[in-house]
């Protein structure tokens, strides 16, 4: 591999890990502990024979960041350095990560559970964090410094210019650690507004729905909790939009909107103190074909609660949908709403009568 592939600040590993240069979604399995690092090249060592590089990564075992130097040939790119910090800014006081956290608290490892009793369909793969180089955040209480060290005689050695001094808290000797960190391995974590997290647990703990706005992607979310990594805020809850479980990384350009209820309006609307005789099933159909109508006017999302032919009952969230009239069988026809369905990513249709109720979001499709 040409040196030419690998500058300072990139994030690389050895050739035996999985993740490849903007791949990095591959779940773990078998033995995680044979796993080597995710590692930052704070330096390139150029010489006749081939050339080699000292890279920085997060001991997990003694709380402590090593360094290897490393040939050439026994490395893999997994991220080019991006916005890493600027020696000219002043970055006292504040919070930082390793840049290789990025990568390493998304990893994720699978294991395997087996009962003969199951069936042979059955998946029994359990998906969980693999957290074993996530260095904790850093706090930098000195400020940028030249990076002081001797020139490798007779090579032609380039290594990060500046560093600046990073406090953690050692867990496995009880005591806070420093160390003098090159500026391209770190990133600034954003401090978030205390408020933003206030406002967010207040509307959990109303049982409110959120619009959440990130960088230009809309969620509709019925929040559950707040969880925190690496010095990170996240939120978990239901995106009704997309109908699964998210996890959304809380960031300043996010964007929340909180409102009592994810609906403007529902169909058929139940109320006990009305006339049971108008619960027909025509009086509700109609309800429904009015609500859809009335949507469709504002291009917003449905939520429909659906049994299909074989009695299973689901709920999706539609988009693009239109009501049309088909032959049900030779001598009927029935209502039928073609829709695109978010929960199965593509076009389907969906028989009117089957419908139990439908909702209009509070959001609005493009």
């Amino acid at each position: 591999m040409e040196s030419q592939s690998f500058g300072l600040g990139d994030i690389v590993s050895l050739k035996s890990h999985p993740y490849l240069e903007n791949i990095t979604d591959i779940t773990i399995s078998g033995d995680a502990t044979h796993l080597p690092p995710l590692m930052v090249v704070i330096e390139i060592i150029q010489n006749n024979e081939s050339n080699m590089f000292t890279c920085l990564w997060f001991s997990h075992q003694k709380q402590r960041f090593e360094s290897n130097v490393i040939k050439a040939s026994s490395l893999k790119l997994i991220g080019k350095s991006t916005n890493f910090l600027s020696h000219e800014a002043n970055v006292q006081g504040e919070m930082a990560y390793f840049t290789p956290s990025a990568y390493e608290i998304e990893k994720r490892k699978s294991s395997l559970s087996y009962n003969d009793a199951e069936s042979h369909n059955h998946d029994n793969t359990k998906i969980t964090a693999l957290l074993s180089f996530l260095a904790p955040p850093l706090h930098i209480i000195g400020g940028v410094k030249p990076n002081n060290q001797k020139v490798n005689n007779g090579n032609n050695v380039i290594r990060c210019t500046h560093a600046v001094n990073c406090m953690w808290y050692n867990t496995i000797h009880e005591k806070f650690s420093e160390q003098y960190i090159p500026l391209e391995a770190l990133n600034l974590i954003p401090t978030i507004d205390d408020n933003i997290i206030k406002e967010l647990h207040h509307s959990i703990k109303q049982g409110k729905t959120l619009i959440a706005s990130i960088e230009e992607e809309i969620f509709l979310i019925e929040p559950k909790f707040i969880t925190s990594r690496a010095g990170l805020y996240f939120l978990k809850g239901y995106d009704a939009i997309n109908c699964k479980r998210i996890e959304l990384p809380i960031k300043i350009t996010c964007k929340f909107e909180h409102y009592n209820k994810p609906y403007i309006q529902r169909a058929p609307k139940l109320n006990v103190k009305e006339n049971r005789a108008s619960f027909t099933r025509e009086n509700i159909l109609s309800s429904i074909i009015n609500l859809i109508e009335s949507a469709s006017l504002q291009k917003s999302y449905l939520r429909i609660k659906y049994k299909d032919f074989n009695d299973k009952v689901t709920t999706r969230t539609i988009k693009n949908y239109s009501l049309t009239e088909a032959a049900d069988d030779d001598t009927n026809t029935a209502i039928y709403i073609s829709a695109y369905c978010m929960l199965r990513k593509a076009e389907r249709t969906f028989k009117l009568e089957r419908i139990q109720y439908v909702e209009q979001l509070i959001v609005n499709f493009k």
